[in-house]
């Protein structure tokens, strides 16, 4: 940065310019994501901050950009990677060398997962020739329960063979079976 004079000479000719050299300013920011900007909570994002140059060219300042949250409790925001904590709405922003840009995000509540499964009854005796309903319930991961259909075994289909519905009906011989039921990817047994 400073000032320097820049000489020309041809045939004895001499003839001279100033030339300063000031820094780089900031024209304006953009940010971009290749997602939309409806977020899950739990599920984070990340930003990219491009400040378009006095210079003519493009910078990334993603890393170096100063990063806030509009409202933190719905989201935060570390060097562009938003990390949705609940449910609402936000504006996230990125200021680098003077210029601010913004990205409205809207975070959706978390989708439960399924944590558990019980059976119920959790054991039964039937007399040949007899049957018995199952029900499966899930507990979810935000604490909520509900009834569920899910895929049905028995481990002795000798003794006894359980449907889709969750009826078992009694075997060709007597015994015992364990009853399954498995719903993505979590299993419970009775």
């Amino acid at each position: 940065l400073g000032t320097t004079t820049i000489v020309a000479t041809l045939n004895g000719v001499t003839a001279s310019a100033n030339l300063t050299i000031s820094a780089a300013t900031i024209s304006s920011i953009q940010l971009s994501t290749l997602y939309q900007n409806s977020l899950t909570v739990g599920v984070s994002q990340s930003l990219t901050a491009t400040a378009s140059m006095s210079y003519g060219l493009a910078q990334d300042v993603t890393k170096t950009a100063v990063w806030a949250s509009s409202n933190t409790a719905v989201a935060t925001v570390t060097a562009g990677v938003i990390t949705p904590l609940s449910a609402g709405t936000t504006k996230i922003s990125a200021t680098s060398g003077g210029q601010t840009a913004s990205y409205s995000v809207l975070v959706n509540a978390a989708i439960p997962t399924i944590k558990s499964i019980t059976i119920s009854p959790s054991t039964a005796s039937i007399a040949q020739g007899f049957s018995q309903q199952f029900t499966a319930t899930a507990t979810y991961s935000d604490g909520t329960t509900t009834i569920v259909t899910p895929v049905w075994t028995a481990n002795n289909s000798f003794a006894a063979y359980i449907n889709s519905s969750g009826l078992a009906t009694t075997g060709v011989s007597l015994g015992t079976t364990t009853i399954v039921a498995t719903l993505n990817g979590v299993t419970a047994s009775a």
